[in-house]
């Protein structure tokens, strides 16, 4: 009477989790028991790791036992990683040359669910890494689903730091508000991206984060976070008036004209030069 039994460590694992699997064989007699095999083949759902069996050989899905004396009870282990998502079944049945009076314990099995899951891959790209206070800079968040299912309610944290001022956006898909890109669903392979249009208000490095999620399970969040980078070097606003003591005067008066000179900002302003060269009809006093 050849028993088998199997046990799983994890009946909801993850997508490329790992799960240990333990098939015991005993034998209640009343005889010894020759020739026994283990039929364990592996469905493509799973990839063999490591094996480890108390006694034979596991070869093939077969797992080569020999002779199994009464009552005696040996062990297998199977080390898998999960590499598709949904519910499977697993089924191990032993046997032996002898005659089996007991066929309803030679077979066991055991079933697995596993979750969705997904692997988010974002890029993000910038037109112009050195710009200038104030000019426009256009940065750009492309998403992929790299799989193995679809992803669905996809949420793009990309909100703006301090010197980076919203002017607008388009985007292949969804909407952008608030900092958040959101749109329904990524099938696997495909690919959406948002652009994202800003104006310079501060001067140095100024960097750019974003980062993707989805309802589903994310395997690999290496990838789900990226960022650019700016650098803005000083700037400065001069203004200049010109102001005339009087407008309306005679031949050979004296007439006073005053320069102002204000820097707005952002940074003090170096080598500063006013260029006022005298009209003809005036004469320098």
């Amino acid at each position: 009477d050849l028993e088998i039994q199997k046990i799983v460590g994890n009946k909801n694992p993850l997508y490329n989790d790992t799960v240990k699997w333990i098939i015991i064989v005993k034998n209640n007699g009343p005889d010894k028991a020759t020739g026994v095999k283990v039929n364990e083949t592996l469905a493509d759902s799973f990839e063999l790791i490591n094996s480890k069996l108390s006694k034979g050989l596991y070869i093939n899905g077969i797992w080569t036992i020999g002779d199994l004396n009464v009552g005696e009870k040996v062990y297998m282990e199977l080390i898998t990683k999960i590499v598709k998502t949904g519910n499977f079944t697993n089924v191990v049945n032993v046997d032996g040359n002898e005659y089996d009076h007991n066929t309803s314990n030679n077979y066991a099995n055991k079933s697995i669910n596993v979750y969705p899951a997904v692997d988010l891959q974002i890029t993000k790209k910038v037109n112009n890494s050195s710009p200038n206070y104030n000019d426009l800079v256009k940065w750009t968040v492309t998403v992929r689903n790299n799989g193995p299912d679809k992803a669905n309610v996809i949420e793009i944290a990309d909100i703006l730091p301090k010197g980076l001022e919203f002017v607008g956006y388009n985007s292949t898909k969804g909407y952008y508000v608030d900092g958040f890109w959101k749109f329904c669903c990524l099938e696997v392979g495909e690919t959406q991206s948002l652009d994202i249009v800003t104006r310079v208000k501060s001067i140095g490095n100024i960097k750019n984060i974003v980062s993707a999620n989805a309802r589903e399970y994310d395997y690999n969040p290496d990838n789900n976070k990226d960022e650019s980078e700016i650098t803005v070097p000083p700037a400065a606003d001069l203004q200049i008036t010109k102001l005339v003591n009087q407008s309306v005067v005679n031949y050979t008066n004296l007439v006073k004209w005053t320069l102002v000179v204000r820097n707005n900002g952002p940074n003090e302003a170096t080598r500063v030069v006013v260029m006022d060269k005298l009209p003809e009809g005036l004469t320098f006093v």
